[in-house]
């Protein structure tokens, strides 16, 4: 079975015709813009452009200037037959995340990413014997720098003119052009003249590659520098500043990106439900309008050092599976201040983390179902049962202890730092409710916060389960205490408890050994969150098996590659010899990210009590810390008397460098600077929400 480039097109952006509702790739193409800002709180979606002559003029213009050039380029592209220019298909559209989710599909579908190398030399002269016989694609610098005049136009091609004929004129003469050239020249080569190529043909068993493949890689290049930085901020009065033709710090194709964005979210205002993607006008789940049943694009962190895949390949756009397999979410930030924030050097971050619940016990686990066998004939017995857990640190303590306790840790962390900028808990520690009281109390006491994680037991809707909840504020003068961006997802996969665990954790008079016990939570779709923080640092947050289960999440996660995965647990000890730390290198390495896994205390200390895992009092290690500046992981302990943890970290400039041999030196990456025990004054006072068995080891 043959599958074509023009197959593809087809595949990613349907017959391109308008329709009411979402963006289409008509809405894509060149001289097409979004309603502007003081028409969106009063205009019906679908496509309410005006200029409809000076659009036709535009594109009239455009598709003389391409097909005036094609004679150039069919010299070498030797196209099979003639046809006559589309300006729908054979032209590109005009923002560089529709030509990357071409481009990536087809070079990943093809395999065409592990041919591609910089062009490189013997150390003392001469060529490699074998060079001859190998499907290389050289990259060259000149080729690098045609794609970096490229995307570098293409980012400031922004017109000050209403007309579209102007913007035209602007786009086809001079130096533009001249710029520009390259990516209206491999679209073409790509989506007319090998239109028919079978996307899987390698062209027999010579060492030349078929000829559309670089012209592949310099789209995807070109688009994913022109994206360079792009979307990490929706900053409300930077985009009013672009719409009124004041300086600004966006590109003029984040705010078209914005426009279309508010235009779809509007309508649906009125009508929200707990599944709905609910926002600041709406988290983003691709970037480009290409099939979400085949890709999303979202922009992109960190590349590998490490391994030849697609993601190899680029540096700011990430190339997606099919929603269906799992949808990432992208939540952009508030534009951050260029100075220090609070007191503290710009690149630093103090975040405690406060390893809640403190007591566990057998109690605090109960048989929640088991295995139906009432149609499975005579003497059939149950195989396995779900185990639910009693938040009693929560539920049988009145909720301002638990407001107390934490104000009380905060109060202890500040006696450390000058600033605190986050609060971690782990899985399970809070219900919602507590989730949102708390972040009330760290806007109050904390003005230089920025970032909350919990695990928690409900989300805002009430409904039931194990999700993880993240929150991030402005730190911006005048910032109010109701803006903030939340997001809430669910866990992936259950936890299970076998015999060994069930022993060691003292379980056995509660949960029967003759079953396997399952975490009594229902698995919904699969999303994974990408937050914004600062201006270009992205964090992710896991549930405990989300860390070890390879799966689509962890594709998506190595995809983007946010620099900070912090992964919750209610797990044993963090040392170095257990899965956590395994599964933390393995991000570490590819595609680079910092990891901090944070686990309750509990469960340790019920260990200790029972003298299975048995505790000297200052080895209980709740966090364990891995980036990819260090060999091995570092343990963060929380000492018998200590009540939480102050991690400092820095953002720390790298360069990454993709398959391609092009360099991003604007990276980040979070770096260990130190951790220290954090410790309250009256445990005694907080003795409800430690617990007996905390309490027990003082």
């Amino acid at each position: 079975m043959t599958f074509t480039i023009g197959q593809t097109f087809d595949l990613l952006f349907g017959s391109a015709i308008a329709t009411t509702g979402k963006p289409t790739y008509d809405d894509r193409r060149w001289f097409r813009r979004p309603p502007p800002l003081s028409t969106l709180a009063s205009t019906p979606s679908g496509d309410v452009r005006p200029g409809s002559a000076d659009r036709a003029e535009a594109d009239g213009q455009l598709a003389m200037k391409v097909g005036n050039c094609v004679r150039r380029w069919a010299v070498a592209a030797a196209p099979t037959g003639h046809r006559a220019l589309d300006p729908i298909r054979h032209i590109p559209p005009r923002l560089p995340y529709d030509v990357f989710a071409a481009a990536a599909h087809l070079i990943e579908n093809a395999g065409v990413y592990h041919h591609i190398q910089p062009i490189k030399m013997m150390p003392v002269g001469g060529t490699s014997p074998d060079a001859a016989h190998l499907r290389h694609i050289d990259i060259t610098p000149d080729d690098s720098d045609l794609v970096r005049r490229a995307a570098e136009r293409w980012r400031t091609l922004g017109s000050k003119s209403d007309r579209m004929v102007d913007l035209s004129e602007h786009l086809t003469n001079g130096d533009v052009w001249k710029d520009m050239e390259p990516l209206f020249e491999s679209w073409w080569v790509l989506f007319c003249a090998n239109e028919d190529a079978n996307v899987l043909d390698r062209g027999g068993d010579g060492s030349a590659v078929p000829f559309w493949w670089k012209h592949a890689w310099r789209l995807l290049a070109i688009a994913d520098e022109a994206a360079k930085g792009t979307m990490y901020q929706l900053d409300i009065e930077q985009i009013e500043r672009f719409d009124v033709g004041k300086p600004a710090e966006i590109l003029w194709m984040e705010f078209e990106l914005f426009l279309e964005h508010a235009q779809r979210m509007l309508p649906a205002a009125s009508a929200v439900s707990e599944d709905d993607d609910v926002g600041e006008f709406g988290d983003i789940n691709s970037l480009s309008i290409a099939s979400p049943a085949v890709v999303s694009v979202l922009p992109k962190v960190r590349t590998p050092s490490v391994g030849c895949t697609l993601r190899s390949l680029s540096h700011h756009l990430a190339l997606l599976p099919p929603v269906g397999i799992v949808k990432g979410r992208w939540t952009p930030n508030f534009v951050r201040p260029s100075t220090g924030v609070g007191r503290m050097p710009a690149g630093v971050m103090n975040l405690l983390l406060v390893p809640l619940p403190f007591s566990l016990d057998a109690k605090s686990f109960d048989a929640a179902m088991i295995e139906d066998v009432s149609g499975s004939g005579p003497g059939a017995v149950p195989r396995f049962g779900y185990f639910g857990i009693n938040q009693h640190w929560i539920n049988d303590v009145p909720r301002n202890k638990l407001l107390d306790f934490v104000e009380a840790v905060i109060d202890a962390g500040l006696g450390q730092a000058d600033a605190i900028h986050g609060l971690v808990f782990p899985e399970l520690a809070l219900d919602y409710e507590a989730f949102e009281q708390i972040r009330t109390l760290m806007r109050a006491k904390l003005p230089q916060a920025e970032i909350l994680i919990a695990g928690t037991s409900s989300n805002g809707a009430g409904r039931e389960g194990n999700f993880v909840a993240t929150s991030t504020f402005p730190t911006t003068a005048g910032a109010g205490p109701d803006q903030m961006r939340e997001t809430v997802r669910e866990k992936h996969h259950r936890w299970k408890l076998d015999r060994t665990q069930l022993r060691d954790y003292g379980l056995l008079g509660t949960l029967s050994p003759e079953l396997s016990w399952w975490e009594n939570i229902s698995l919904q779709s699969r999303l994974v969150d990408f937050t914004v923080m600062r201006r270009d640092s992205v964090f992710a947050a896991m549930i405990c098996e989300d860390l070890a289960r390879i799966d689509p999440c962890q594709q998506i996660i190595r995809a983007v590659g946010p620099n900070l995965v912090v992964a919750l647990l209610m797990d044993a000890p963090q040392v170095e010899a257990r899965w956590p730390a395994r599964y933390a290198t393995v991000l570490a390495e590819d595609p680079g990210c910092a990891v901090l896994t944070l686990t309750s205390r509990g469960l340790m200390t019920l260990q200790h009590r029972l003298g299975t895992f048995r505790s000297n009092g200052d080895d209980r290690i709740v966090a364990m810390w891995r980036d990819d500046g260090a060999s091995r992981p570092l343990q963060l302990k929380c000492p018998y008397d200590a009540q939480a943890v102050l991690l400092t970290i820095a953002e720390t400039a790298v360069e990454d460098v993709a398959l391609d041999g092009r360099r991003d030196g604007g990276a980040k990456a979070w770096r260990y600077q130190g951790s220290v025990p954090v410790r309250i004054g009256d445990r005694e006072r907080h003795s409800e929400v430690l617990g007996e068995q905390d309490k027990a080891c003082w």
